[in-house]
């Protein structure tokens, strides 16, 4: 993303750009992408890659997400909160991830606290949980019945299920997580050593792990069908 992009729309001029977090707003055809110079979100029409106007974000947005129903929510990293639609919501400290369930359910953590927090579609705090080990990502299933969530300082990935918390040694600084469709499996980068790292995740187990390169980030599974 270009500061200086031609754009039809309202883009932010001056300063530097900061873009981290991407998400597809599928009502509207545009990627989503945090600005954290700018304190906002910018959208680029996928079709034609033109600018529209930029939705403010106060308190450096991190990470995106589109909601089934609609809605997006933004983790405001600075400001130790979620922005759910148009309202800001206590968040914990340093929220710098969220992940959306299919029934609508919003997840984020504190990499300064080591809290989880489950809310609502509309915001209203459901679930808690202390888990320390600088939570830096969360991902839930394909059913939003497990949750995983990547404890950065302590190499170790927890795995929250109707309230009981299983915690996985994976090794390493673990970052990006990814369920396989079935939800039978969790991949999980190391961003410090470069691995994938595979856990059985109904049984709480490592099976297996491989090079992926240098700073291995963000991941995703893609259906191969």
């Amino acid at each position: 993303v270009h500061r200086d992009s031609h754009s039809r729309g309202g883009s932010v001029s001056g300063g530097q750009v900061n873009p981290h977090g991407l998400a597809v707003d599928v009502a509207t055809s545009h990627l989503l992408v945090t600005d954290r110079e700018a304190d906002a979100v910018r959208r680029l029409a996928v079709a034609t890659w033109v600018e529209a106007t930029p939705w403010p974000a106060i308190g450096w947005p991190h990470a995106i997400a589109y909601s089934p129903g609609g809605g997006v929510v933004v983790a405001l990293a600075s400001a130790d909160a979620l922005q759910v639609g148009g309202r800001y919501v206590e968040a914990p400290r340093l929220s710098e991830t969220v992940a959306i369930a299919p029934d609508g359910r919003i997840a984020t953590a504190g990499a300064m606290d080591g809290v989880v927090a489950v809310f609502d579609a509309t915001g209203a705090l459901i679930e808690r949980y202390e888990v320390g080990g600088r939570p830096v990502r969360v991902a839930f299933d394909a059913d939003g019945e497990r949750l995983a969530v990547a404890l950065s300082s302590t190499g170790v990935v927890a795995l929250i299920e109707r309230g009981v918390v299983t915690r996985v040694e994976v090794g390493g600084v673990p970052d990006g997580l990814a369920f396989s469709r079935d939800g039978r499996w969790l991949y999980a980068s190391d961003v410090l050593g470069g691995r994938i790292t595979v856990v059985d995740s109904t049984r709480g187990k490592v099976v297996d792990s491989w090079r992926a390169g240098e700073s291995t980030g963000a991941i995703m599974v893609l259906d191969a069908r």
